[in-house]
């Protein structure tokens, strides 16, 4: 806490340059009394998002390069001011509408991580939450999709439980526990970083999730505008995130799940379409041969 026995929170978001959607979400935080410093992390170097954050009082860093999610966020909390306690790591597509609930199941709970739901579009809940990643619910989810890790919507009521896995769309975090793991793991372009995040968090007091909608959530505007490298980032990270915990095993599963996804999502007719799922075969093949070469975002 501060000084004065309150909370002061520092709010960074990463975006790939949706002016739109950058100025909707900083304008809500704005709007949070418990929200001090905002910082915006621009991987695709717009100067009219440079313009559009100097009109809405937010910090903007350009880091000369896509550098992806988590390493976006991590470049953004070294300019965290000394006097904050809490990091917001929030996507740029949603609207903050009350971080409070949030911040008292965290302090409360004795977590290092807390979220909480979010409204979507068509007025249904997101949990912003999933079991944890493992071999099993991945063959799962490449086989029969997401359903696989059955993220459903809990009841709305004012009780913070633990979970397993909160998304990186909205993520509460003590900055004296985001000093102890470190931030995100930058091996992890794009997705995946909030799943190692959080496994990571279990030596500090695991994550927690307050059964409220804190947020709406619009959706998807980054990864529809770069799709096609965003679908083969994340097929490296999950190789990357596999190989981590699971070792050689998990790194020889990721790569038979791309095999596997070039099927099953070219029979469901899924809108990537093919060259990138084949993209995703050689990027990983590349991987595995020399750990830590593949820039997804870049090819």
């Amino acid at each position: 806490m501060t000084p004065d026995g309150f909370p002061s929170v520092c709010a960074i978001v990463v975006t790939y340059g949706d002016g739109q959607s950058v100025k909707r979400c900083v304008s809500s935080l704005r709007g949070s009394p418990d929200v001090s410093q905002i910082i915006v992390v621009n991987n695709k170097g717009d100067n009219a998002i440079d313009a559009l954050c100097l009109q809405l009082g937010a910090e903007h860093i350009d880091p000369g390069a896509n550098l992806g999610y988590g390493r976006g966020v991590n470049v953004g909390s070294r300019a965290v001011k000394a006097s904050i306690t809490h990091i917001l790591v929030v996507n740029p597509d949603l609207v903050l509408v009350d971080l409070a609930p949030v911040l008292r199941a965290l302090d409360r709970s004795g977590a290092a991580i807390a979220t909480g739901c979010l409204r979507r579009k068509d007025g249904s809940v997101e949990p912003n939450t999933r079991r944890m990643a493992s071999p099993t619910r991945e063959l799962a989810c490449a086989v029969i999709g997401t359903r696989a890790y059955g993220s459903l919507a809990p009841d709305l009521d004012d009780v913070a439980e633990p979970v397993e896995q909160a998304a990186g769309s909205l993520l509460l975090v003590k900055t004296g526990a985001w000093d102890n793991l470190m931030g995100f793991d930058e091996r992890f372009e794009l997705y995946y970083e909030d799943v190692d995040l959080c496994r990571r968090a279990g030596d500090q007091g695991g994550v927690v999730r307050i059964r409220t909608v804190v947020a709406e959530h619009f959706g998807g505007v980054s990864y529809r505008a770069n799709r096609s490298q965003a679908y083969v980032a994340l097929r490296v990270s999950r190789l990357r995130y596999l190989r981590k915990w699971y070792g050689v095993g998990g790194m020889a599963l990721a790569f038979l799940l791309t095999f596997i996804e070039v099927i099953t999502r070219g029979v469901t007719r899924q809108a990537e379409g093919w060259h990138p799922r084949i993209d995703a075969v050689f990027a990983q093949a590349l991987e595995i041969k020399s750990p830590g070469r593949v820039a997804a975002l870049s090819r």
